[in-house]
């Protein structure tokens, strides 16, 4: 716990640093230290991540080298959406350059906050907050330990512009991409059509009490999602087993989500509703409340799927961008204020993950250069 909490403190102070910094350009290149240290701490952790981890490292040693991965074979027999066969490419790939799994843990995890700056520095002034939010809703849970989703929350991260750019075509390739490495990316394909509602103050407070309310439905485990089991046949392999699963044909993904999930979403959503008319609306700002509004439903109406549960990690880091449009236009004070207490909250969060998960399997950080162990084969 002692790096995570380093890692941390050094984003918080350079978070309260940035608010003396008057120039966006300064703010977000303060993000790129903790990003880098961030991408080794995931990158180089030495099986950390629940069983999960083993299933990836058994797939990166089973997947063939390139050479022999013959892709158009595997998409004739597997389909290209459902047996996940863009992922075994990139396995194959990475394995055809000379890296082992632990190489490609280091790709995977570089990659990912590569996306993070690169996809949310178009959205935010002050890329310190991101990071903070990120070490809470992100680092342990999505980067440790879902690999493949990893990827693609990148994918999506990079794709998001073109919603606001209205260019469909780029958005779509990116998420089918996507979808080909976790098949659950290809719900993302409707979200493109956000940009086509109009928000409003009286529009989020509607959506609000509907979908809070929604929460009583899950309580009476009433299955909204039965007839989707039709679609499951025109998938193959984890993409037909999702679907079924969603429908309520397998019990396969069990759980659900934790109902202060809800709680904290509605706290920062009732500051948003009293601020709302406060926010100097652009398409960037537009879009990320959007987002932010988006893991509502998954939280309430979708709280005992559990398969399901994993579909707000596209959407968790729109919660940094909302707090940031909250607070835009308050005094320094106020924003100091309000940031102490996310980066508070925050910390909480982490810790409370590090020493919950796996029976506090992750509360002791391994790292593979302790044991002098290299990335290539």
């Amino acid at each position: 716990m002692l790096i995570y909490s380093l890692v941390f403190f050094l984003a918080v102070v350079l978070l309260l640093l940035s608010l003396l910094i008057q120039k966006k350009y300064f703010r977000n290149v303060l993000a790129v230290l903790p990003l880098i240290i961030l991408s080794l701490v995931t990158g180089t952790r030495y099986y950390m991540g629940g069983y999960d981890i083993y299933n990836y490292a058994n797939t990166f040693n089973m997947t063939p080298y390139l050479g022999n991965f013959h892709l158009w074979n595997t998409f004739k027999s597997e389909g290209f959406f459902g047996a996940e066969i863009g992922y075994k490419f990139i396995n194959s790939l990475v394995k055809s350059l000379g890296f082992n799994f632990f190489g490609f843990t280091l790709i995977v995890s570089i990659f990912f906050y590569i996306c993070v700056y690169v996809g949310l520095s178009k959205f935010t002034e002050n890329m310190n907050l991101v990071i903070v939010v990120l070490m809470y809703k992100a680092f342990l849970g999505l980067t440790f330990v879902y690999m493949r989703q990893c990827i693609t929350v990148g994918i999506f991260l990079l794709a998001i512009k073109y919603i606001y750019k209205s260019k469909p075509i780029k958005y779509i390739v990116l998420i089918l991409v996507a979808a080909t490495i976790h098949f659950a990316a290809i719900f993302l394909l409707p979200f493109y059509f956000l940009k086509f509602i109009k928000l409003t103050r009286k529009g989020i407070i509607l959506f609000s009490v509907i979908f809070t309310f929604s929460f009583l439905i899950s309580l009476l485990n009433i299955d909204l999602l039965s007839h989707l089991h039709v679609l499951s046949g025109f998938f193959s392999d984890a993409g037909q087993e999702k679907l079924d699963s969603v429908a309520g044909g397998n019990s396969l993904y069990q759980g659900g989500t934790n109902i202060l999930h809800l709680g904290e979403f509605l706290v920062l959503d009732g500051f948003l509703i009293l601020n709302f008319d406060k926010i100097k609306l652009d398409e960037k700002k537009d879009l990320m409340i959007k987002l932010f509004l988006s893991v509502l439903p998954f939280y309430s109406l979708f709280a005992n799927e559990g398969i399901l549960v994993r579909m707000p990690f596209y959407f968790l880091l729109a919660y940094a961008l909302v707090i940031e449009y909250i607070v835009d236009k308050k005094n320094i004070s106020i924003k100091l204020l309000v940031y102490a207490t996310v980066a508070m909250i925050s910390f909480i969060g982490m810790y409370k993950y590090a020493a919950q998960f796996d029976a506090g399997a992750m509360f002791v950080y391994k790292s593979f250069l302790e044991y002098n162990l290299s990335i290539f084969s």
